[in-house]
């Protein structure tokens, strides 16, 4: 029996032995959908049923009674976004327990907690209001006006209403001590977009050019952010900004910052910031501790969504998040049943030693559907400092080869348990930019092929090791640098990487480091090569960002000298080839066009460059997600999408999860 079928045995073995999915089944399964309204009028207009009474979680009942709190009347807004919960009406109560790696402020919290002014339906495609009741635009697409909920509040009972968004632009966006370089997505057409305030509840933004995109940023603002947000709590930063503190700097000297917008920047970022305790949010727990080993939160009492039942929103109280050094530890504890909720931190490797413990940790594990177009793709560096590597690098040969060498399937039965799909670095297929072909470009198992491609550009001679010699006589090497605290199994498929683009005579070092010094190294020009997941892979944010393969951004790593080049206006940086060139033409034009034809088309073309020239190549794709959840946590999707494109379980509304008390 050969080594690849004896391994699908394994895995088929496994599917029966321990529960798991086969592809196929996986593949079918019907994604969930959670159901909302705008405003609680909506809901009563079109169901035909009233809301007549709301109701509160008790211990926001004490406090009002205890007269340290207004009634729920008068803290919901007029107009409350109804949310209807998967299964059933939750009950109010419970502590839910996370755990993330090192940062307790980390993105397992965020992803729980984070609130949009638009959210992204779990069809991909579909934008509705969230915490914004809605939006205009005008017929030329250069400005739209965004509608508040009248009554709406942060989470210390103040306002929120327009002053918090010119304070963002004005005081923020603005202030080069806080924003030094400003955005791409706040420079439509190379001018940033304006804001006006033309009621408490009413924003208008204005543009240069038509900017249809802007209501798809508006999916992924963050809020509490300086340059990803569009809003700010003014009443409570103010405090720590120069313009309306004169002793700003004495303030932040006092808690251990250099300067006033050091400070500014910790205390406004409530996304990951562990100096943010106490920040007003509008998300539905405040952060009221924390510590580099724990974060504790608790409910916003001024939360703005009800249940269809006239409950307000989220139904669990407390969330304790603890700290944990490695995806080991963070193993342990789940398995100890220390861990109510795991998404984002999960691995498909562990899926077998988290499915065995189901019992002992008292929780169930399920499958979800990563929205990865790739779960690791190398970066090759186009601008390359060594003249050869750039040369071999720009030769679409030397790229062809290398994927060729790849054995796909052999890392998906490895690493991904025949779970994966071999695919090259391209969106998912629910896109609407997706061909087929875009994804089998290049990406067959074929060594014999990649051998002769490089015999074709002169790479014939060996050294004693019998890798292929440079035409300087060097031996041909490739240094791939990593983090391995990447989301996916990185180290581990590089080394089966490093075993095929050996055997073809290339050799290659693997060089493990923090993701903050390859982001240095990348933006030098000092890489070989590095690597990351392929997320921005579903319709909405890769027509924002499909930067993976256009240089518009620091993070696009196979050419951070045309990106400097594109993004400094031709100032710095270094000049790039016509089909780099034709690739910014057609994402502005997908970011500009207000029509959706054209659009595609212009998706299309960058994808289609993307599987001719492999400015990127992919390894395997569409690997699904273990999702962790205690037995106690109801209304919880069984399957759904798991990616950075959808925020993870942020689509499913954690609001309506709740803690089941029998």
């Amino acid at each position: 029996m050969n080594k690849r079928i004896g391994l699908l045995c394994l895995v088929l073995i496994l599917s029966v032995s321990i529960g798991m999915p086969t592809l196929w089944g996986f593949a079918q399964e019907k994604m969930p959908t959670i159901k909302s309204y705008t405003t609680l009028q909506d809901y009563e207009k079109i169901t035909g049923k009233k809301i007549t009474k709301f109701n509160e979680s008790p211990m926001l009942t004490e406090l009002v009674k205890a007269g340290k709190l207004p009634p729920i009347e008068k803290r919901l807004p007029k107009e409350p976004r109804v949310i209807e919960p998967l299964e059933e009406i939750g009950e109010y109560g419970g502590t839910l327990n996370l755990a993330d790696f090192g940062n307790p402020m980390g993105w397992a919290l965020a992803n729980w907690k984070a609130e949009r002014l638009f959210k992204l339906l779990p069809d991909l495609k579909t934008i509705v209001p969230n915490a914004a009741k809605s939006y205009k635009y005008s017929r030329d697409y250069k400005k739209c006006t965004i509608y508040l909920r009248e009554g709406m509040k942060w989470s210390d009972g103040h306002p929120f209403t327009a002053d918090d968004f010119v304070f963002w632009y004005e005081d923020v966006l603005l202030n080069k001590d806080l924003v030094p370089t400003l955005p791409a997505w706040a420079r439509p057409g190379g001018e940033v977009f304006k804001v006006r305030k033309v009621d408490d509840y009413t924003i208008e933004f204005s543009f240069s050019v038509p900017y249809p995109m802007f209501i798809y940023h508006l999916t992924r603002d963050r809020g509490e952010a300086l340059t990803w947000g569009s809003y700010l709590p003014k009443h409570y930063l103010q405090q720590f900004h120069i313009k309306y503190n004169p002793k700003a700097n004495e303030l932040a000297r006092e808690k251990g910052f250099n300067s006033w917008y050091n400070l500014f920047s910790e205390v406004a970022n409530t996304r990951h910031s562990i100096s943010s305790a106490g920040t007003p949010t509008i998300e539905p727990w405040i952060v009221t501790k924390v510590t580099t080993e724990y974060a504790l939160l608790e409910r916003n009492p001024y939360y703005w969504k009800i249940d269809t039942a006239g409950n307000q929103l989220p139904y669990i109280d407390n969330i304790r998040v603890t700290a944990v050094g490695n995806r080991e530890l963070w193993n342990l504890k789940a398995v100890s049943g220390e861990v109510d909720f795991g998404l984002i931190s999960t691995n498909l490797k562990d899926y077998t030693l988290l499915k065995e413990n189901e019992k002992k940790g008292n929780y169930t594990v399920n499958l979800w559907k990563q929205t990865w177009g790739n779960a690791l793709a190398i970066r090759l560096n186009h601008t390359h400092k060594d003249p050869i590597l750039r040369k071999l690098i720009n030769d679409v040969r030397f790229k062809r080869a290398l994927s060729l060498a790849i054995n796909r399937e052999e890392i998906n039965q490895l690493i991904f348990l025949g779970l994966g799909t071999p695919r090259q670095a391209t969106v998912v297929p629910e896109s609407r930019y997706f061909e087929k072909g875009f994804d089998t470009a290049y990406a067959q198992y074929n060594p014999t092929q990649a051998n002769k491609l490089l015999d074709s550009i002169g790479l014939t001679k060996r050294d004693k090791d019998s890798f292929r010699l440079r035409p300087d006589g060097k031996t041909l090497s490739l240094t791939i640098e990593f983090d391995p605290a990447s989301e996916a199994p990185v180290a581990d498929i590089l080394e089966l990487v490093k075993k095929y683009w050996e055997n073809i005579g290339v050799k290659v070092a693997l060089k493990p480091e923090g993701g903050s010094l390859i982001g240095t190294r990348r933006g030098a020009n000092e890489l070989d090569a590095d690597t990351w997941h392929i997320d921005r892979s579903t319709d909405i944010l890769f027509t924002l960002e499909p930067q993976w393969y256009v240089p518009v951004s620091g993070q696009t790593g196979f050419a951070p000298l045309w990106y400097t080049w594109y993004s400094t206006g031709g100032k710095s940086g270094e000049e790039p080839p016509l089909e780099i060139k034709r690739l910014f033409k057609w994402f502005e034009t997908m970011q500009s066009t207000i029509k959706e034809a054209e659009r595609t088309l212009a998706g299309r073309e960058i994808l289609r460059s993307q599987a001719r020239n492999l400015w990127i190549i992919g390894t395997v794709g569409l690997v699904p997600q273990p999702c962790l959840v205690s037995n106690k946590l109801r209304n919880v999707p069984r399957t759904g999408y798991s990616g950075y494109d959808v925020y993870w379980e942020n689509m499913y509304e954690p609001v309506q999860f709740f803690m089941k008390s029998k």
